[in-house]
């Protein structure tokens, strides 16, 4: 179910760089890392705000060294998976059908502006988040 949800986000990626010939491998794998950094921080914060877990970093760098080294091994993975020989033919195969034809390029392109705007709320309502460096 995940998969195929990271597979169908990709390919509507992968379509709309594809259309503007903006090299669309790298556009796609480097805009799904932007949505997971986005999820990440929502995550982050929403779990110091809501449930009191307090991350042990106390400096910034910290924090971005942490996100990276999440992140980096799932971009070299996104990357490695959809850069495969066949791999783009075989999602327009399993993703050609009707159903898949209402979600628009646009609505994938506004999930880390939504993550975004969900995590300053948050910040927002429940203020003095300690998460944030600096404070």
């Amino acid at each position: 179910m995940v998969t195929k949800t990271i597979d169908l986000i990709f390919y509507k990626l992968f379509q709309a760089y594809n259309k503007k010939k903006d090299s669309p491998i790298y556009s796609s794998v480097l805009f799904m890392g932007l949505i997971r950094f986005s999820m990440l921080l929502f995550l982050g914060i929403t779990m110091d705000l809501l449930l009191n877990i307090r991350l042990p970093f106390k400096k910034q760098q910290e924090i971005l060294m942490f996100v990276a080294i999440i992140e980096l091994p799932i971009l070299i993975w996104t990357f490695y998976r959809y850069s495969r020989k066949g791999k783009i033919a075989e999602l327009e195969i399993k993703f050609s059908d009707y159903r898949f034809h209402k979600i628009k390029s646009w609505h994938i392109f506004m999930l880390p502006i939504f993550f975004i705007i969900l995590t300053l709320i948050m910040i927002f309502t429940f203020g003095n988040v300690v998460f944030l460096p600096g404070q």
